[in-house]
């Protein structure tokens, strides 16, 4: 690595670690001021209070990062030029392209390990996350088990359910399996419906079939299309147990899309967030592109105040048209992947066009 890459490097990653710890403490401190009442309510420990800012700590890093690159991007560039040691560079014959390409490279390589922490740090520190916040600390009993497309749960004291798909969004349970057992724990009757639905608060199976098991060894079985079935649990209670899309990687939302589709179910929003697993790490070398020829055109006299300023207009215009992409993704007027991609494709292109016309 040339001297000049190196020293700019460095440069860079000092003010980026400076500006990601004072983003990360005034995050905390906002949360923390807005979850006090929650925390004395539920008599949370300072252990169980700590733990619960602690495994947020990944989310909040990989969600504050494209701010804290372009903040950075923009006084590292901002502080060479008002020391006139970007002048020197350009009078020594270094081109622009030399003194920006290290800052692209390493925020390019930033975009990958966020690409990677997606899809294991923050899957696993999330579903850890939600654990201690409603049962450890709302002390809400887990009686639901969920892994990628099957729930299993205790419905009463002698009964357990299988679910083997199940859309907590759209209130939709599908390949039921209910049994029940004596109080020796022996199988006394088993239940398989085609699905379950809620209905004037009560669950009713559908399309199933019923195996009463007798003491004899005999089997009675019969079938009905619609059969109500004692369970204490309303919808909104699946919706906190089953896993949410941040907390499942890539291959595990692709895997619970493909049994989703398999079934019949209206996959889109999900395919939409899939595509954004991709798309969003890359938001980082997006914004470092964007804010390099406004760092280059800025007078010396701004700084941080400028900087801070300009960050906050080009981060706020990214999410909205992110979001306005991903929901024209989810209403299905925009193909999945070009509405995950949308916002990246606008800004990356406005910003290789300010590049290039900076550099000429």
């Amino acid at each position: 690595m040339k001297i000049l890459s190196r020293y700019i490097i460095e440069s860079f990653l000092k003010i980026f670690m400076l500006c990601m710890c004072a983003i990360i403490v005034l995050y905390l401190i906002i949360e923390f001021v807005e979850n006090l009442d929650y925390f004395v309510e539920n008599k949370t420990s300072l252990r169980y209070a700590l733990e619960y800012f602690v495994l947020k700590l990944p989310m909040i890093i990989f969600q504050t990062s494209p701010v804290t690159i372009l903040l950075s991007t923009l006084l590292t560039l901002g502080g060479l030029s008002k020391s006139n040691e970007i002048t020197a560079m350009k009078a020594s014959g270094v081109s622009i392209y030399n003194i920006t390409n290290p800052l692209l490279a390493l925020t390019f390589f930033i975009s990958i390990f966020i690409l990677l922490g997606n899809e294991t740090i923050v899957p696993y520190a999330t579903q850890k996350f939600y654990h201690v916040k409603y049962v450890i600390i709302e002390k809400k009993p887990q009686k639901i088990f969920f892994k990628q497309d099957r729930v299993w749960f205790k419905g009463g004291n002698d009964t357990i359910f299988n679910i083997q798909l199940l859309d907590a969004k759209n209130n939709q349970f599908k390949g039921i399996s209910v049994y029940k057992f004596d109080p020796d724990f022996n199988l006394t009757e088993r239940i398989d419906a085609k699905e379950m639905q809620y209905e004037k608060d009560e669950w009713q199976l559908i399309k199933g079939m019923s195996k009463k098991f007798l003491k004899d060894g005999a089997m009675d079985i019969e079938t009905f299309e619609k059969e109500p079935v004692a369970l204490d649990k309303r919808p909104e209670e699946f919706k906190e147990a089953v896993k949410k899309s941040e907390e499942m990687s890539f291959v595990e939302l692709r895997n619970y899309i493909t049994k989703l589709k398999e079934e019949g179910f209206n996959v889109t929003r999900y395919i939409v967030e899939l595509y954004s697993k991709t798309a969003i790490p890359f938001v980082n070398f997006i914004m470092c592109l964007i804010a390099i020829p406004f760092a280059l055109r800025s007078s010396r006299s701004s700084g941080i105040v400028m900087g801070v300023g300009i960050s906050m207009i080009i981060g706020f215009s990214y999410w909205i048209v992110l979001s306005f992409g991903i929901s024209l993704g989810k209403g299905g007027v925009l193909p999945p992947i070009l509405a995950a991609w949308l916002a990246n494709i606008i800004f990356s292109a406005a910003g290789a066009v300010m590049l290039i016309s900076t550099r000429q």
